[in-house]
């Protein structure tokens, strides 16, 4: 059986050193803020307080309680650290929703923009200025077919490219595709609703995004950035425009 850290030993993209995160957070222009918290938690009663009727709604749709927990937590993190971005009360933020469902500040008005992407019991924040912006995190056994998978969603370039790895190099590239992809089609703000083959990407160093919808010279427009945030799990980051310096910094959840 292939283990999470012989995967994560065979893949590019390093473990990132995380600060603790206190109250100066925000990021300024031609940087990005990553943010790190953990989902598991024993009272998630103040937690679920901070979220509008809207999201409590939603939460109690999950079919499991550890999937609503883990997305009450998940959301009370996120407008705690939105607040301590905007100087203002979690319960003040308010969020409106694109098209396709993908989350963006309503209130108070700013250019701060962020993405969040959340797996197992680890959630991945990334914070911003007027840029889009998207990220996804998946854990490395995460159970996934690779071969059928990539024959729906994979370029023919980066099929290949997973066909000639075997063993953890085989699943390390597959999971580098799909966090890519994943993160580029939220910071599109489309998910799934767009095709991810209209976009590749390589194995080569450094990453990069070499067309979009085969334009060659699209994705030179796009920041890509693959890391690894905990030994059993892989993500990756896209950023509108060139990104000088990512920070990445722990953020402890409501009640921790």
């Amino acid at each position: 059986m292939t283990r999470p850290e012989d995967i994560a030993s065979d893949m590019s993209s390093t473990l990132k050193d995380w600060q603790e995160a206190g109250n100066g957070i925000a990021p300024v222009r031609d940087t990005v803020h990553i943010l790190r918290a953990d989902l598991v938690r024993d009272d998630i009663a103040s937690a679920r307080a901070l979220l509008s009727p809207d999201e409590q709604a939603r939460a109690d749709r999950f079919v499991f309680e550890k999937d609503q927990r883990r997305f009450i937590v998940a959301r009370a993190a996120l407008r705690e650290l939105l607040a301590a971005c905007l100087d203002t009360d979690p319960t003040h933020i308010q969020f409106q929703y694109g098209e396709h469902g993908k989350p963006e500040l309503f209130l108070p008005a700013t250019d701060l923009t962020f993405n969040l992407s959340h797996a197992g019991d680890i959630a991945l924040y990334a914070l911003a200025r007027n840029r889009r912006i998207g990220i996804d995190v998946e854990a490395l056994d995460a159970g996934k077919e690779p071969d059928r998978v990539a024959a729906r969603f994979f370029t023919q370039g980066e099929r290949e490219a997973l066909q000639g790895k075997s063993g953890p190099s085989r699943q390390a590239a597959f999971v580098t595709f799909w966090t890519r992809k994943e993160a580029y089609l939220k910071a599109c703000g489309k998910g799934l609703f767009a095709s991810p083959e209209s976009f590749e990407t390589t194995l080569e160093q450094p990453p990069r995004i070499l067309s979009v919808g085969g334009d060659s010279g699209a994705g030179a427009a796009w920041t890509l950035l693959d890391f690894i945030p905990r030994g059993d799990y892989a993500a990756a980051l896209v950023a509108e425009g060139n990104v000088e310096q990512v920070a990445f910094y722990e953020w402890r959840p409501v009640g921790r």
